[in-house]
Parts: C-alpha cells; structure tokens; sequence
C-alpha cells in the first residue's frame, strides 16, 4: 500500500509538471493534468481504505540517504490512512471539478501546476514519519496554497490575503521548527520515534510544549484567534481549492496535533481542558461571524473556523476521558471528532463547489446580489441544500452525528462527580446551543437569501445549471453526506482502526456503535415523518385540488425584489447583544426633513481578533523586519564578510560547548 502511496505522489508531480508546461494548447495540459490528479486521489483512496479494512503494525520505509539530523523515514499506521482517506474523498471531487473547470477553459496554469502540489504536500505531510521531512512537505503544502491564493486575484484583495496566509503558514511552520529541534536535542535525531522517546522521559511543564502544538498546529486549523487567515483566503481562491483547503488542508492541523500529542505517555486535564475551551471558543466566534457575512464564501470560511472548532472540542472531551479515567468519554470524544473529520471533509467540499456553480454563473458572491436561483439551478440548489443542512447540524445529513456525539459527552462530564468537569461539560453545553443555533441562522442565510425568493440582479436572473460534468461532484458529495447521516454505523469499519490507534481497544467500540446506530435510527424516523407528510399533503391536494393566489404584499400591490430579506437585515438582530466581537462599521444617510431625501444604512462586519489585535500586530513585526534592509548594501564583499562572521561565529559556539 506504501508504494501504491508513493505512485500517487509520483502521479501529482506528473500532473504538476504537465500543468506548468509552457504550451500554446494550454487547455488541453491543464485537462490532462487534471485527470492525473483525480487518478492520484483515486489511488489514494484505494491505498487508505485498504490500510483500514485489514489493518497492520504499520509501514515503515526509512530511505537510504539522510538529513543533518537523521534519515528520511516514511510510513503510514492506521491515523495516517484515515486522514489520508478525507483527503482522497474532498480531492477527488474537487479534482472532478477541476476536470469540468479544464473542459471549459477555466482553469489557469496556475491552477493546474499548485493544485496537485498541494495535494502531494499534504499526503506527503500524512506519511512523513520524521520532523525534518514533516516540516518540508507542510512548507511544500503552505507555499502551494500561498500560490493558488495570489494567483487567483491581482487586486489588493488577493495581495492582502495572500500576506496574511503566508505569514500566518510561516509562524506556524517556526514553531515547528522549534518544536523538532526540541524534541530530538539529545541525540540530534528528529525520527518520530525518537520524539516519542523524548517525549515520553519529558518530566516538565507541559506549557511549552503546548503553545508550540497551538501556534504550530492552530494556526493552520484556524483555531481562534490563529484564524484570521482563512476568511481572507478562502473568498480569494478558486472554489475547488477552497474546498480542499478548508475540507483538508485545515485538517492536517488536527492530524499534526493529535499526533505529536500521542508521544506524549498522558495529557494532562488541564491541557485538555484547555483544547475543549479553544474549540468551544472558535466554534462560537466563528459562527457568529458566519451569521452576519454578505460574501458567500467568506461565511462558508467562517463556517470553516467553527466547525474546526467542534473537532477540537471532541479530542479534548477525548484527552478529558483519558485524565479522568472515563471510558466512555474518550470514545465518544475521540469518535466525535475523527467522524466530524470525515463528514466534514465532504460537507464542506460540496458547499464551497456550489458555491463555486454559483459564482461562475452569476460572477459575484455578494449575497445580496443573488436570489431565485432555486428555479434557475435545481440541481446546484439541491446539492447546496445538503451541504448547508449538513452546517447546520440537523438531520439527517452528517453534521447532526457530530452534534449528537458532542452533546452526549458535555452531558455525560456535566454528570461527573468532579465538580471542575461537570463545569467544563455545562459550560461546554451551552456553547454548543449557543453555536448550533448560529451555525442554523447562518445556513438558512446562505441557502434562503441565495436560492429563494426573487432575483436581486440581473446576472441572478439569467443564471442557469452548469453542464453535467460539473453538477457530477456535487451530486456525489451530497449522496456521501446524506449516507453519512442516514446510516452513520456503516463508517465503524473505517474509523475503528484509527481509534485503535488512539488507545482505544475492542471493549470501548461498542459505545461508539450503539451512539452511531441512535444517530441512524433518529435520522431514518425522520425521513419516514418526512415523507409521510409529503404523501399526506398529495393526497390532499389530489382529493381536494389546488389553485394559486399572489403573496401577500403587505398592501404593496406591486411588490418588487427590493422588499425582501437582504443579507444584512436577515442577521441585524445579532448586532446589537454581539457588537463588541463583531465591531461593525456603519455607513448610513439618516431619514431626515419634511420631505427626506434617499436614505440608506449599511453595515460591514469586522473580526475583532484580526483588525485589532493579529493585524496590528504583524504590521509592527513587518515594519521591524523592515529595519533589517540597513543591511542589504548590494555588494558582493559586504555578504562575504557576514558569511565569514557567520562561520567565526558557529567555530567560537562550537569549541565553547565542546567538552575536553
């Protein structure tokens, strides 16, 4: 399975390579290159579910020639190949996608050289089994991303979110840097099994090694307040790969955390406490923001963050489980999260694809520009239902799983005897009300102000369905989520491996089974209420007829487009109990005189952790960083001498730390 892992990585380079090729026919490259990255998620998803459905102590390949630090060491355990089954899932329909985006012409060089390298930079970050190697394929991953992100926008739009990913990718990767360095110091090796062995003789604070995990790896999750990246990329990038960076890429953040947290022999409460907290956090903050966007994507981005959140929450329920010693939290936690890891992948994929139908139909992702579409796109309006049902955590889509999950365990720690966690799991409980609740208003927005009602502009008017090749991978995802949730047991197979993993043995799953099978049976009692009252409202309707009145106009007997909901008056209640997070900027003309002129009042939704605290922030590092150009005089000699300096400087180091 290893090698079929490396022929995938092998095939994306290919693919690379064809997509940068400088040629006149660049439609047909950027084609070709497009099917090579579809069959390499393809190869992928073989290789991972075969790991999983008949599981082994591991493979590990350790290559013949070596780093500074070490030999270059590969493999994949039961964690890896789940992680690496998300990835084939989200990438193979954006890849689909991305055939249809080629077959139109769409797709630029950019696109069809960075696309696959991200990809590859993320496998080769999930089969990475030493610091050095880690750190080259997640700097390959970021730089890719960086790529696609400023390619896709000149405008000072893209600019800026371009800087920010880049410098936010960048914080994170030093302190993995950092992180390595640490833990292979005493035998200058940085193989994962020798962090394990450090790790486990570590017998310190554990707060160090904690922040480095945090902006490390948070960063790149989008865990608040490390988050502010990803509402300014994602709106930015091509659609499919915003589907793979907020579906995926996100999620090697997760995987880098909760991997490296296993070298450690425990975690301890208050480190898992504070993983719960961070995510309770994110999860609220950000649907928060998700419910008052007007830019579709960026409310999807938002949507990102919170849900990021929640699969943070579950490994910290997990690790509470494990402190506590509570069997049955640490299942459904850890299953919570991975499940949601899974679901997420393919819920979040679809919208962003639909989102992406949308835009390519219509040319804006200003909500109040859209409307109607509903009868204009059936097919982009049925898939992005599922995929904002799924958001919004109801059932019976796959986001209502986790929710489920999540909610039995903060029941189950406010029933705890511990007076500290039965706090944690009430507190826990009303944030996850409170995000489900905004996650449902956010959802509703994005769905309601896009698809119903009447078209707001003209481009919502004459937008229609896409051909079918690109409809292909919305139908496919929205059939993933709907199976996911309907009969969320069938994925034991696949997650039990990576439990096992987690410490988990064959006494805790029956726990997670009966859980998931609950989920299923609430679900499927659903679609019979569902579907009972549908062929009870026929058999009405065929008994008793039907005719057709107007809408009620509110005694405007000529009601027009501009009287319905618009993005910003559908969320405005949130305004007022939330302005101190939200911080909106207001810009209105008042009614005013006798006989007023025009007047009208609009409102921008600012985030408070990025435009006061981490923006202000990394301009000051800029402008320091700035002063270092004193030293870039542009002679040749002058950079001699600080190579000399340099070099005098790690002699003097090494004979004042060599012992005789």
């Amino acid at each position: 399975m290893l090698t079929l892992l490396f022929l995938a990585l092998g095939t994306w380079l290919l693919a690379a390579l064809v997509g940068a090729w400088p040629s006149s026919r660049h439609a047909r490259a950027a084609f070709v290159s497009a099917c090579l990255t579809a069959a390499a998620c393809g190869a992928t998803a073989v290789a991972a579910v075969g790991l999983l459905l008949a599981p082994t102590e591991g493979h590990l390949l350790q290559l013949g020639w070596s780093w500074p630090l070490g030999r270059i060491q590969c493999g994949v355990d039961e964690l890896s190949a789940f992680f690496l089954l998300g990835l084939s899932l989200c990438s193979g329909l954006a890849s689909l996608y991305a055939i249809a985006q080629a077959r139109a012409g769409h797709l630029s060089r950019s696109e069809a050289c960075f696309f696959p390298l991200l990809l590859g930079g993320m496998a080769g970050v999930l089969i990475a089994r030493d610091g050095i190697l880690f750190v080259v394929a997640w700097e390959a991953m970021s730089l890719a991303g960086y790529f696609l992100v400023v390619t896709a926008s000149a405008n000072a739009e893209g600019q800026r979110a371009g800087l920010v990913y880049l410098i936010a990718s960048h914080l994170g990767a030093a302190a993995l840097v950092l992180l390595f360095l640490t833990l292979g110091a005493g035998g200058g090796d940085t193989s994962f099994e020798f962090a394990a062995r450090s790790a486990a003789q570590y017998k310190g604070s554990f707060s160090y090694w904690f922040l480095l995990l945090f902006v490390g790896f948070g960063a790149k999750a989008g865990l608040w307040p490390l988050h502010t990246w990803l509402p300014e990329a994602h709106p930015v990038a091509p659609s499919h790969v915003s589907a793979v960076m907020s579906g995926v890429m996100t999620k090697m953040g997760i995987y880098g955390l909760l991997r490296i947290l296993l070298f450690f022999p425990a975690v301890s409460f208050g480190t898992a406490a504070t993983l719960v907290a961070l995510g309770a956090i994110s999860a609220f903050v950000a649907a928060l923001h998700a419910a008052v966007q007007r830019d579709l994507k960026r409310l999807l981005a938002y949507s990102t963050v919170e849900n990021v959140g929640l699969v943070a929450v579950g490994l910290g329920f997990g690790f509470v489980g494990k402190a506590s010693d509570m069997p049955e939290l640490v299942v459904l936690g850890f299953g919570a999260a991975l499940f949601h890891v899974l679901g997420h992948g393919l819920f979040k994929g679809l919208s962003f694809l639909a989102a992406g139908t949308v835009l390519h139909a219509t040319h804006t992702k200003n909500l109040d520009q859209l409307g109607g579409l509903a009868t204009r796109m059936p097919r982009t309006a049925v898939a992005f239902l599922v995929g904002t049902t799924a958001l919004s955590g109801l059932p019976p889509i796959s986001g209502f799983v986790t929710e489920f999950l999540l909610l039995t365990c903060a029941l189950r720690a406010a029933a705890a005897t511990d007076p500290v966690l039965a706090l944690l799991g009430l507190a826990t409980l009303v944030a996850l009300a409170l995000t489900g609740g905004l996650a449902i208003l956010a959802a509703t927005k994005a769905y309601g102000i896009s698809f119903l009602g009447e078209p707001r502009s003209e481009a919502a008017r004459m937008a229609t369905d896409p051909p079918a090749l690109e409809i292909l991978p919305l139908l496919l995802g929205a059939v993933g989520c709907v199976a996911l949730g309907v009969w969320p047991a069938s994925a034991i197979s696949l997650l039990s491996p990576a439990l096992r993993v987690l410490g988990i043995g064959n006494e805790g799953l029956p726990v997670f089974e009966r859980a998931l099978f609950s989920v299923g049976t609430v679900a499927l009692l659903i679609i019979g209420a569902a579907s009972l009252l549908w062929l009870t409202s026929l058999l009405l309707v065929w008994r008793c007829g039907k005719r057709y009145e107007p809408t009620w106009g509110c005694g405007y007997e000529h009601p027009s487009p501009r009287m319905q909901y618009t993005a910003m008056s559908y969320s405005q209640p949130l305004s007022v109990p939330f302005d101190g997070l939200l911080a909106e900027r207001v810009a209105q003309e008042p009614v005013s005189g006798v006989f007023p002129a025009p007047a009208s009042y609009e409102a921008w939704p600012n985030d408070v952790t990025g435009e006061r605290l981490l923006l202000p922030l990394l301009a000051r590092l800029r402008s320091l960083v700035g002063r270092l150009r004193l030293v870039q005089h542009g002679h040749l000699q002058t950079y001699l001498f600080y190579v000399f300096l340099t070099l005098v400087a790690a002699l003097l180091w090494q004979l004042a730390t060599t012992h005789p």
